[in-house]
C-alpha cells in the first residue's frame, strides 16, 4: 500500500503486534524531548504505560537517576522488573517529605527533569515543589477538572522551563 499508512500495510516494516505501543512511546518520547537528559536526575509521575515507557526513554537518554512515582501496585511492581527506583505517591503526605526523600537519595543533588505523565492535579503541584530551579518540566496529562490551582509562582521564581504537550509531535507528523 501507498500513503501515510504504508508502513503498517501488507508490506509493513513494524510489525502489527507492536503498532499498539507506538502512541505511548511516542507520547512520552515526545514529552521528553525538550532537554538533555544525560547527567541528571529525573522523575516520571505517572505509574501507567506512558510513564513506563518514559522511564525506558529517560534510561535510554543517558539519565543519571530515573525514579517513577506511582499509586498502583501492580504497575509500580512492573516497572520495578524494570529496574527503575519507585516510589508510592501514598506513602508521602506532603511535597516537603517526597522532596527530603529524593534529596536523600541523590546524594542532595535533587531532581533536574520531570515528565508529568499522572493527571493528578496534586501530584502536578508536588512536582513543582520537587524540582530543582532551573529545571525542566515536561506535562502530558489529561487532568479530570480543567481548571485547578497550580503553583504558577513556583514555576516562575524557579525558573522552571515547563512544557505542555499534546501527544507526539502531532502538528508535525
Amino acid at each position: 500500500s501507498s500513503g501515510i499508512n504504508a508502513e503498517y500495510g501488507e508490506d509493513r516494516k513494524v510489525p502489527l503486534r507492536y503498532c499498539g505501543i507506538l502512541e505511548p512511546f511516542g507520547n512520552a518520547h515526545h514529552t521528553l524531548s525538550y532537554t538533555s537528559l544525560e547527567g541528571k536526575n529525573v522523575v516520571i509521575s505517572g505509574d501507567g504505560p506512558i510513564g513506563a515507557f518514559a522511564a525506558l526513554v529517560a534510561k535510554g537518554r543517558n539519565a543519571k537517576r530515573v525514579f517513577v512515582v506511582g499509586a498502583n501496585e501492580f504497575r509500580m511492581n512492573m516497572i520495578k522488573e524494570l529496574g527503575f527506583e519507585v516510589l508510592n505517591a501514598r506513602e508521602f503526605t506532603s511535597s516537603e517529605e517526597l522532596k527530603t526523600k529524593f534529596d536523600e537519595l541523590t546524594d542532595g543533588e535533587g531532581i533536574d527533569a520531570i515528565g508529568e505523565f499522572s493527571g493528578a492535579p496534586i501530584a502536578l503541584n508536588n512536582m513543582i515543589d520537587v524540582i530543582n530551579p532551573g529545571g525542566y518540566l515536561g506535562i502530558l496529562s489529561v487532568y479530570r477538572k480543567n481548571e485547578f490551582e497550580v503553583k504558577v509562582n513556583e514555576l516562575v521564581f524557579k525558573n522552571i522551563q515547563a512544557q505542555f504537550i499534546c501527544g507526539r509531535k502531532i502538528f508535525e507528523t
